[in-house]
């Protein structure tokens, strides 16, 4: 059994020492931590691929964002730093939408205002969080839950839509 120092904290995840490591213990802790913030809590995978360069790689940009903003959770860093990658990741959210709603208007998209309304919905939530965010001072696992789920069921979704659409019509651009 792996003693832990008397100046160490365990959260769910891992162990935060508060003073400089005196010992192998310590270390070996930390170490699994870098091994565990190394994982991404919400991996690319091919299913996600829309074969629509700008958006697929938009959409891995926004999910680096979020898995950088988890590990900075799970490591516990100080908020004003979680806040800085909560606004960082708002922000590249608006530039995504607005992205994606160019690009679904130059394929003459039929559905377009509908997915603009859903953005707009997004968004609304988004600065939901960020206000509760700043209100309690923390983020929540509930959070992370909501930002894997939107985006796998956007892309999945509604966004694969309008990329079938693209694909069947030569106005691709």
């Amino acid at each position: 059994m792996v003693k832990i120092p008397a100046k160490m904290y365990r959260n769910r995840y891992f162990c935060v020492r508060q003073s400089p490591p005196p010992s192998l213990t310590w270390l070996l802790i930390k170490i699994s931590t870098v091994s565990f913030m190394a994982e991404n809590y919400f991996p690319w995978d091919a299913k996600y691929a829309l074969n629509v360069r700008q958006m697929d790689d938009e959409h891995q940009v926004l999910i680096a964002k979020m898995n950088e903003l988890h590990n900075m959770h799970v490591a516990a860093q100080p908020f004003h730093a979680i806040e800085a990658a909560l606004k960082d990741l708002a922000a590249y959210t608006r530039k995504h939408f607005s992205d994606e709603e160019e690009y679904m208007e130059r394929i003459g998209y039929p559905r377009l205002r509908i997915h603009k309304g859903i953005h707009a919905q997004l968004l609304t939530r988004l600065d939901e969080l960020l206000h509760e965010a700043r209100a309690a001072h923390k983020l929540t696992d509930d959070v992370f839950a909501f930002f894997k789920m939107w985006l796998s069921a956007h892309i999945c979704g509604i966004d694969m839509q309008y990329a079938e659409h693209a694909h069947g019509h030569a106005k691709v651009g």
